[in-house]
């Protein structure tokens, strides 16, 4: 994934973080100074299993929000992203 930002983004001598949503899972990269990868993990984050605690039946359900913001949180807290 690094290496497909560095082709559209010349990081050079900056630190990065890159994030790659998916549909299954999220990728994070913290990148430093010469590209070189620092830390790198994937979570089961992606937009299928956020639809499906979003979503009743199709239909957006407001009141889910907020407990998928919190499951979000603690899955980043937890992951030590």
């Amino acid at each position: 994934m690094l290496q497909g930002v560095l082709q559209a983004i010349p990081l050079g001598a900056n630190r990065s973080v890159t994030i790659d949503i998916g549909g299954g899972s999220t990728e994070f990269v913290l990148g430093s100074p010469g590209c070189k990868i620092k830390f790198a993990t994937s979570l089961k984050l992606g937009h299928i299993p956020l639809s499906e605690k979003l979503l009743d039946e199709g239909s957006l359900r407001p009141e889910k929000i907020e407990d998928t913001r919190r499951a979000i949180r603690l899955t980043l807290i937890q992951s030590g992203v």
